[in-house]
């Protein structure tokens, strides 16, 4: 019984050497990544409607989208458009033009145009929307059809 005893704990120290001498080491693994400044742009449609010669203005407006990561400060910028002329911005139909402005403001009285004259904003990582305020001033002399205008919006960040 001594012998069986004497055994067991041979064969099961022997089992239990290799655990009983391993050694464990640790190290570190440097996770790293770079968030660079960045925005998008997307509007909607400017759409007065009906236009007549007989009324007065006419307004409307519409949403520009800008999304910009975290903190990063940007200006968005319209320029004049195709067909500007004289000091207003127009939309073309043929021969005829149809002068508009696009504002800032609600009350129509600060034009959005571009660097001290764009709009400001800080990133927030969502969507941001900036409403254009539209006007066709009223009692101008042009054809029937219909009028179009494209102004690029730029987005300086």
């Amino acid at each position: 019984m001594k012998r069986l005893f004497v055994a067991i704990c041979l064969v099961t120290t022997l089992l239990f050497a290799g655990v009983v001498s391993a050694t464990t080491i640790t190290g570190t693994l440097s996770v790293t990544a770079s968030v660079p400044d960045s925005c998008t742009v997307s509007s909607a449609t400017l759409a007065f409607g009906n236009y007549s010669i007989f009324a007065g203005d006419l307004d409307s407006d519409a949403e520009v989208t800008v999304r910009c990561t975290i903190s990063t400060s940007y200006r968005i910028d319209l320029d004049n458009g195709l067909y500007y002329s004289g000091s207003a911005r127009k939309m073309i139909n043929g021969s005829y033009l149809l002068a508009y402005e696009l504002y800032k403001d609600v009350a129509r009285l600060m034009v959005w145009g571009s660097g001290p004259d764009g709009e400001s904003g800080t990133g927030t990582g969502v969507n941001e929307s900036h409403t254009v305020y539209g006007r066709i001033p009223g009692s101008q002399s042009v054809g029937v059809g219909s009028y179009s205008d494209t102004v690029m919006i730029t987005v300086n960040y």
